[in-house]
């Protein structure tokens, strides 16, 4: 809030560009910017087969980018990350002037919802996300949260880390 709005500007191009790039290399799409945050799609418009790994692995290196980003930027920014897997409805939406691809349902909502609850370097998972993966990443599992939008509690896990066979990568604390 006592930032400069040019300095505001050139903070978020900084760290929008270096966190589009891991978007990017993941094989997932950028679909808006919003204030601070980035709204990413996985498997929409195309499949990769492995979009929820995908995911996983893209939140990882986006903290891991955010934190080198951290040590040589005026200004730090620490981000949480929301995941939900499932389906959404996925189209051009807007009006009869202008419209944008994006996705909608309640998974997105629930991504966001995540992402709200996630702190400071934390990847928050929805249980379909963590069901999808299975033994290939290890969580800890949080107690059942309300959640802003959804009726009943939701069950959510942390991520520790994704596994390779024979190897564990860890998140940074």
């Amino acid at each position: 809030q006592n930032m400069n709005p040019v300095d505001v500007i050139a903070l978020l191009n900084e760290h929008m560009t270096v966190l589009t790039r891991v978007v990017t290399q993941h094989h997932g799409v950028v679909d808006k910017f919003i204030g601070d945050s980035i709204m990413a799609l996985f498997g929409a418009p195309t499949s990769h087969a492995e979009d929820t790994l995908n995911a996983v692995r893209c939140a990882e290196q986006m903290l891991a980018e955010r934190a080198k980003l951290n040590e040589t930027s005026q200004y730090q920014i620490q981000v949480g990350i929301g995941l939900a897997t499932g389906e959404v409805l996925a189209g051009n939406m807007g009006s009869a002037d202008r419209s944008n691809y994006t996705v909608l349902g309640e998974r997105v909502n629930l991504a966001a919802r995540l992402c709200s609850i996630a702190g400071r370097s934390e990847i928050i998972l929805s249980a379909t996300t963590r069901e999808e993966l299975g033994d290939r990443i290890l969580v800890t599992e949080m107690d059942p949260v309300q959640l802003k939008g959804i009726k009943e509690s939701t069950q959510a896990f942390k991520l520790v880390g994704v596994c390779i066979p024979d190897v564990t990568v860890l998140q940074p604390a």
